[in-house]
Formats: structure tokens, sequence, C-alpha cells
């Protein structure tokens, strides 16, 4: 039958409507690949399916009327099949992998020839070639003569196959549009061609070109006749045309032809004598004419008879000489401007008033000398008219010799041509400075007042020395909801204030009254229920005797501001995620407790999640913030008749718990909150368990500092940690002592090292192929003088919690590379990494300098990585994975099933070897799922060319098991304990053979 695995879905159900027959055929003819000789791409892909999927036949197929082509194949030697034989007949009736995982079972495929005789199929797993939606060519297929199934991974891998023979199919139309195109584009070259001969011939001008290779100079016939020739003349053109070149312009022609030489372009004028004597002007530019490859082999060039333009220019210069001596007089400033604006010509007195000259004003230099103010709105205004044609009227400033502006007005009006067209502007700049001035303070002094007034932001009053309203502007009516002034003018200001701040508002008047200022905030009401904050400054008006004569309020809303300031302090001491008081608060909070216990016992809860981070980091953040939010509602509804609770942050919280205002005792408290926190929370369907650790500590003497509560309950928190979490502790002096050990063994590790207290145990890894040992494990031991050995699991947390870690991988990997050097050349080092080097950045440095110091063969080293190194940073992982790689070391993924990120990393990380984690081998025997989870871990790694290890091999009986199952490698103390590095040593000079003898199930023990 066919298969439907997740996207795999029968004939038929296709992810898009499927085009007609015609349109799909016309879409195969269009692509021109049918008839063609075979793609090295698409045997390539052929080739990668075979080889991915370990099936004896692959093909790229392509669908016509009554025909299926074999575009590519491997394992099979004919051209294609009729359609009515062909599987892909029915693939390309959808846009999904078909699968027919036994085609003898599948009454479709069981009497076809294909399935009965030759290549006798059984399995067909196809992917259609979708060109376009509902348009599907053929397929890429993998076909084998024996029954099997296809998983959802690799039946997405046969679909990115698929569309890269698409892609393939895609360019190959694209090479053949690329050549029409280069054909078409050499025709219209030969058209431009014939096309710049017909124009020399019909205005005065030539062309040339020169080869900078052959150094062959080709002249067109126009440059012949502007010389005065025909174009039979015999005579070389370079010779012939430097014998006409004018005495003084040799220099020119020189210039010109060192910059063809290089390959430069140039654009020139020169003057030539011609055949009857004459002299001309002729214009010259060349450039260079860049190839396909982006050489420069070819200069190309023009040559025009400019002659009567140049004569144009000079009577055009005369005349304009003739007017600017005309305007040098003028007591204004006369300007001409082009029609794009400009500055052809300015008189004298600009270099008079500026101090600037002339040559800096052409152009648009002339903008130098306005003030920076006036350039935006000048440069608008002139560029309107520009666009408009209408005259232009500016005033603007413009700067004086002395550095100081004066204020001038430009006036200007366009001169056009009989069809309408602007030829020139004409204008003039007038000083009005002293009228600019006296119109600007008059101005000035008429909106003064009603600018303070009635154009100011604030609210404005005007009061009388008393405190009677004498005016109010349209603002304060409009914010106090008084219709018209009238309505309050005489009325005392404090009457319109609530009774409460009336009093206040009476003070603030009688100050002013006096000479000083006041200011002061108070609530104003204008409807109700809409209470207005408002801040107000009130001050004397004086008079010219200097005693106030008015009192002038000015208020402004601040209604935002003091909300927002509210705002500040509740964020700064509360959590924004859960809403509820953060460490800020709690500490205020604490503190005023213990300050009026009077006594009374005051109880400190520390409550740490225990799962939080394992469901932060595969479920993602969204996940667990919403879980925070949960935890916080649940804690917030048990601890509410015990006293505050806090988010201390991350996955932390504290409760105070006053224990007299309670009546229940801390532990007791704890409990409940353990208790409550067992019941799974629901997010998003899913149900999540985040159970609780607590610590507690209570008050034992009046005045009891609050960081020692802290310090106690955390130490409190870590030995409820330590017990498993899910459970509560109350602080006790003896976890006091157990912290002061922790710290003793921090610091007597920090020296362990350089003491010489560290060594390394090799343990043997067994090929279970030959029963030949091909590896050893380097394992950390730490002899303390004192203490005695001290197990890994107690020291190498403390040496990642305190980086210890770094210098000791360094000096393990040395140690371990030094003494595989030694060893014989098939035999390898295995050395597990640590989370924490991982992370450093600088593992492959320090790799690539233990083996160099050793002279280890970098495919003798094995660097084991356990799954959580790659919980977090998936691209930085990536990176440093293919850094490693790349020094020729081997990569293993150590503890193989215990993670969450590990076949993601399969697929996109070519790992040498799986080590499956020693839990799983202990329950061969014993667990039927643990035996089919270790067969499918053997199957993946088979699969994958990577070697599978088994950890932990204690039993003749487990043995058998992996060697029965396609297990590669084995480890563990049934093949041999870890043993000094002179026992191994001596193991392999002794001359032993490290093979395991399956006949009396002797193993080739290291000590």
């Amino acid at each position: 039958m066919e298969k439907t695995l997740g996207h795999l879905t029968p004939v038929g159900c296709s992810g898009s409507a499927s085009a007609s027959e015609a349109d799909r055929l016309r879409a195969l003819r269009s692509l021109e690949i049918l008839g063609t000789a075979s793609s090295p791409e698409l045997d390539r892909l052929c080739r990668m399916a075979q080889a991915v999927f370990g099936v004896p036949i692959s093909l790229v197929t392509l669908v016509e009327n009554d025909f299926q082509w074999f575009k590519a194949k491997c394992g099979l030697d004919i051209e294609g099949t009729s359609r009515d034989a062909a599987f892909c007949d029915k693939t390309i009736r959808g846009d999904v992998v078909m699968v027919v995982p036994d085609a003898r079972a599948d009454e479709r495929f069981a009497s076809n020839p294909l399935v009965t005789g030759e290549p006798f199929i059984r399995f067909y797993a196809g992917a259609p070639l979708i060109l376009s939606p509902g348009v599907r060519l053929g397929s890429i297929c993998i076909i084998d003569s024996k029954p099997r199934s296809v998983s959802g991974q690799e039946a997405e891998i046969l679909n990115q196959l698929a569309d890269a023979v698409v892609g393939e199919l895609r360019r190959h139309r694209s090479d053949l549009d690329l050549r029409s195109e280069q054909l078409a584009r050499e025709s219209e070259l030969s058209t431009q061609r014939h096309i710049l001969t017909q124009a020399e011939n019909e205005g005065a001008s030539g062309s040339w070109e020169f080869d900078r290779l052959t150094g062959g100079i080709g002249w067109s016939d126009g440059l012949y006749r502007l010389l005065g020739y025909q174009p039979c003349e015999t005579t070389p053109p370079d010779e012939l045309f430097r014998r006409h070149v004018h005495p003084d312009d040799t220099h020119l022609l020189d210039r010109a032809i060192s910059a063809v030489v290089e390959a430069r372009a140039f654009d020139l004028e020169i003057r030539i004598v011609d055949a009857k004597g004459a002299t001309r002007w002729l214009s010259s530019r060349g450039e260079p004419l860049h190839e396909a490859d982006g050489t420069t082999r070819r200069m190309i060039g023009v040559l025009r008879d400019v002659t009567e333009a140049k004569r144009a220019d000079d009577v055009l210069r005369e005349s304009e000489d003739h007017y600017r001596h005309v305007v040098e007089l003028n007591p204004r400033i006369p300007w001409t401007a082009d029609p794009e604006g400009a500055i052809l010509e300015v008189s004298n007195r600009w270099v008079a008033v500026t101090g600037s000259s002339r040559e800096e004003a052409l152009g648009h230099g002339w903008l130098e000398a306005l003030h920076p103010d006036d350039l935006e709105s000048t440069a608008r205004i002139w560029l309107a008219c520009l666009a408009s044609g209408e005259p232009v009227t500016c005033d603007y400033r413009i700067r004086q010799r002395d550095g100081t502006y004066r204020w001038f007005r430009a006036e200007g009006a366009p001169k056009r041509a009989s069809d309408g067209t602007i030829l020139r502007w004409y204008g003039t700049c007038e000083d009005i400075h002293e009228r600019r001035l006296a119109s600007e303070a008059l101005r000035r002094s008429e909106a003064f007042s009603r600018s303070v007034l009635e154009s100011s932001s604030d609210c404005i009053a005007v009061l009388d020395v008393a405190g009677h309203l004498l005016f109010m502007n349209d603002r304060t009516l409009r914010a106090m909801n008084i219709d018209a002034l009238d309505n309050v003018l005489g009325r005392h200001w404090s009457a319109l204030w609530p009774r409460e701040y009336a009093p206040y508002v009476a003070d603030a008047v009688l100050i002013a009254s006096q000479g000083a200022g006041c200011r002061f905030s108070a609530p104003y009401a204008p409807t109700e229920g809409s209470t207005r904050w408002w801040d107000v400054h009130l001050g004397p008006i004086r008079e010219a005797d200097g005693k106030p004569g008015r009192l002038l309020a000015a208020a402004r809303d601040v209604t935002e501001q003091k909300l927002a300031r509210d705002r500040i302090v509740h964020v700064a001491r509360h959590d924004p995620l859960t809403g509820l008081p953060n460490r800020m608060k709690f500490n205020e909070t604490l503190k005023e407790t213990l300050s009026r216990s009077d006594g009374a016992e005051v109880a400190v809860l520390l409550l740490d999640l225990d799962d939080f981070k394992e469901i932060n980091d595969t479920r993602g953040h969204p996940i667990g913030d919403t879980l925070l939010r949960q935890v916080a509602a649940r804690l917030t509804k048990v601890t509410e008749k015990a006293g505050p609770l806090a988010r201390l942050g991350g996955d932390e919280f504290a409760v105070i718990h006053a224990v007299s205002v309670s009546g229940m005792a801390p532990l007791e408290l704890a409990d409940h909150v353990v208790d409550a926190m067992k019941e799974p929370f629901e997010i998003n369907g899913d149900q999540l368990r985040a159970g609780v650790s607590v610590g507690v500590t209570v008050t034992r003497r009046l005045g009891q500092p609050m960081e020692e509560l802290f310090k106690e309950a955390d130490i409190a928190l870590y030995e409820a940690k330590a017990d498993g979490g899910g459970t509560a502790r109350l602080y006790e002096a003896a976890m006091q002592e157990a912290i002061h050990t922790r710290q003793a063994l921090k610091h007597d590790l920090s020296f362990a090292l350089e003491r010489g207290e560290l060594s390394l145990a090799y343990q043997p890894l067994m090929d279970l192929s030959n029963g030949r040992i091909r590896c050893f494990e380097a394992l950390l031991r730490w002899q303390h003088p004192v203490r005695g050995a001290v197990s890994p699991v107690e020291f190498i947390p403390l040496a990642e919690e305190t980086g210890l870690i770094l210098p000791i991988g360094e000096w393990v990997l040395a140690q371990a590379c030094g003494e595989a050097a030694k060893w014989p050349q098939d035999v390898s080092v295995a050395v597990n990494v640590s989370p924490v080097q991982f992370r450093s950045g600088s593992l492959p440095l320090r790799v690539a300098t233990a083996l160099s110091a050793s002279g280890l063969q970098p495919s003798r080293l094995e660097l084991e990585i356990t799954e959580s190194v790659l919980l977090n940073d998936s691209e930085s992982n990536l990176r440093l994975l293919h850094a490693l790689k790349a020094l020729g070391v081997r990569i293993a993924l150590d503890d193989f099933g215990t993670g969450y990120s590990s076949l993601a990393y399969l697929r996109t990380f070519p790992f040498d070897k799986i080590k499956l984690d020693r839990s799983f081998v202990g329950d061969i025997g014993v667990s039927h799922h643990s035996e089919a989870i270790i067969e499918a871990v053997g199957s993946l790694g088979r699969s994958l060319s990577m070697t599978t290890t088994a950890e932990g091999v204690e039993s003749a009986e487990q043995l058998e098991w992996l060697s029965d199952h396609g297990w590669m490698q084995v480890q563990g103390y049934l093949i041999g304990r870890p043993s000094k590095p002179e026992l191994v040593k001596a193991f392999f000079e002794k001359g032993h053979d490290p093979t395991f003898t399956d006949g009396n199930r002797s193993r080739p023990r290291v000590a």
C-alpha cells in the first residue's frame, strides 16, 4: 500500500490545483531539455539520492505524452519506459512525495512489468518536479528491490533534491535565453554601426577606434572629410591628422595620444588647418571600451566640428562685456542667471558689499554669503519661481565685509524666447536693512502682549495686588471651563480653586504682592470626575518705581507628568512581567517589617523554581514568561494571608511571613507552597510542571539584620535544591558548615593543578567487529592530600562554576595528547569537553596547541561533547564544531538520549560518533522499551555513517545483545576499568594483542 506519513499523502491529495496536461507538456517543451546531452549536475543529484538513501537505483524522470524519459539515472541502463508502466506518472498527480513501500502488495503496481520483471521493483519513493504551482514535469525517485519505508525527514530530503533538480532545469533554460540575447546584441551592434556611419555622413563629425593590443587605428569616413579629404586617402590616419594639427596645439594631440595608450577618458578642443588652409576647431572625446571580462582592449572616440559654436561664443562674450560696464554704476547689485538659476554675472557692487570676489558669487556660490537661517527659505522661493517662471521677490540677510549681516531684497524676472522658453533671468539686490529693522520693531511691539498672554502654552491670569482677577487668556478660560471672562472679572483668585486649597492660594497672593515670587501645585476639576493637576507660578509685575503694580499667574497642566512620576515610582518597585513587588520593594517592606516587629517572629521564605530553566530553554522565552505569570498568580493565592510576595528576579520569589499575624508556622506555609506547585500548569494546551524549592529562616533575635536573614534563607534554599528540589528546608546552623566545606573544596581545587594533585586515568573502548582496543577515554582524577580521592561528580561542577575548568581542561588536553602520542598509531584517545570550555570560544586554538606540542595526529584525537553543551546559541555551536572539525579531530556526541537538541544537531552537523548513555545499556534484558530505543539509535548512527558506542557495559549478556544488534563499539567495566597511563603504556609495550576473543570471553584488561 501507499504510505501516509505526515506530509506523505496518497496520490490525488495535492497542495495545489493541477494544470491541464496540455499546459504541463507546453511547460516541459519550453525548457528544451528533452533530447539534449546528459547534465553533469543532474547526474550528481541522482548519485546523491542513491548515496543518501542507500538504494541501488535512483532516477530523474521527465514524463512526455506517452513516454517517460530518464534524464539522469544511477543503477539502471535504459533511456526510459512507456508512460503506462511509469510509477512517476502517478507521482506527478500531486505535490507531495509518493511512497510505495511494497509494489507487490499494491494492486496498482503488482502486475507492472517493472515489478514482475527487471528491475523487479519492490520499493519506490518519488518527489514531483514542480516547475510552478500545478505544473509537474516528472520526478526524482529512489527504487529498491526489497520493501522499505520512508521517514518524514527522508521525505523532506527527497523534496529538497527535487527542488535542486527543478533549479537545474531552470538554469538550462536560462543558458538558452542567454545565448539568444547574445546573438540579439550582436545584431543590434551591427545596426548601430550602420546608423553611426549615416549620422557622420550628414553631420560634421567622425569617429575612430584604437586596438590597444595590435596598435591598429580605424577611422570613419567622416574624419577624412573633417580634414578636407575623401575617404580614399591612402596616408595612414595618425600621420595625416598630425600633419593638419595647428602648430600651437600639438601638445594637446600628444596629451590625447597618452590618454589613448593608457586607456583613460579625455575631452578637449583642438585646432586643425584643413586641406584648404582654413583653421577649424574640433571637439575631441575618447573613452575606453570595457570587455565582458573587465579588461580594456579598445578605445573609441568622436571628433566634431565646433568652429561656428566657438565664433558664437566670442560674439556673446563681447556683448556680455559691454553689458557689464553699463551696470557697474548702478547703486543696486544687478545680476543675471541661466534658466536653471545659476548666477552668470554680478556687478562689482557685490564685491564692495560682501568683500568676496565676483567669481565666488557665480553659479550658486552667492548662497555662501547668506545668513544660515535664511538659506532654506531663500532656496525654496527661488526654486519655486524657477519651476513656475514667475517673477521672484525674496528678502534675506547678506554677510558684509566686517562680518555683520544686512537685509537685502532680491527681485528678478525671466527673459523668454519666442517659444516661451526662458533664456535668462535678470534682477537686482537692494539694501532694505533700515526699513526692515523699523518694521520688525513695530511688529514686535504690537505682538508682545498678545504673544505673552494669548499665545503662551501656559494658562495666564493677571491680578491686582489684592488678588482680584483682571484678565485671563483663552487657554485659561477653556481649562477652567469658564464661558466668558466677564463671569469672573473682579472675583478673588482663590475663590476659583477647591476649598481645601483656597488658603494656600491666598497665601501665594500675599507673598507675590510683597514683591516675591512663589510656586505651588494644586488640583482643579473643571467638570465632575475630571481632576487635573496644575503647576502654578505667581509673581509681581513692577511699575516704573519698582513696586508691584499687578500680579502675573502662569499655570501649566502637569497631570500627565504627575501620573508618569507615580507610574515610575510603581515600576521601579514592581516586576513588569508579573506585577509583583520587585527586590527593591521587597527589601523596603522587609526593613519596615523588622523595624516594627517589636520582637515578634518574622520569617523569610526564598522560593526557586526547580525546572524553569529547562522549560525556558526548550519551550522558548514566551512560554517561560507565561509560566512565570501563572506561577505568580498561584503563589499569590497561597500566600495572600501570610504576607507580601515578591519576584526577586529570574525564577526566584520571596515571601515575608509575619508569624503572629497569620498564625501559621513558617515551615507549614512553605509546605503549602510546595504542594500548590505540584499541580501542572496549562499553557497553549500543554501541561507543564514546575516544582519549587523553598528555603526558610526565622528571626531569632531583636534587630537581626536583613542581610543576615537573606543569607540564611539562601543557604536553606541551597540545601533544599541539594535534596533534589520540590521540598522546603528550615535554616539550621549546621547548614553553614556544609557551605564552608564546599567553599574550602573550591579553594583547594584552585591549587590542585599546580600542586600535582590531578591525574588522568584511561578506560578502553573495544571494536565489536574484531574485538580490538582502538581507543582509550581520558578520565580526570583528583587525589586530595587530606580528603583522599574526590569524585569527579563532586569537583567537576565546582571547576565549571569557578572557571577553573578552562586551565584544567587545557592541561587534560595536553596530557592526553602527549600520552596518546606514545601509543600505537591505530589507537586513539578521547577527551571530554566541558560546556564551559565549549562556550569560551577558544577551544579550537587550545586543541590545535595540544596537537602541535604533542605531535599527535589530529585524527587520533576524539572530543566528546555532551548534549547539554548544544542547548543554546545554535549558530555559534555549529561554527565552533566546524572549526574543530577543520583541525582534523573526530567529534563524538556523548550521553546521547539524555538531552533535547541532539536530533537537530545530527541533521546539521556530521558527528563522527554517537555514544549512548549508560542509563539505556543498564536496561538491556530488563526493558523492551529501552531495547527498542537502543536499536533505533544504532540504526540511526549507521544510516548517518557514524560510529555507535555504548557506555556502561558490565555483563556478557549486554555485550552479546549489543553485538547482535549492530553496535560498533562498547565501553565499560566488562571491557576494562580506568587505568593509570603507565599501565596502558606497559600493556602496549608487552606486545599484547588488544583483541576480545569470543571463544572464551577473555578481554584486554589493562588493569
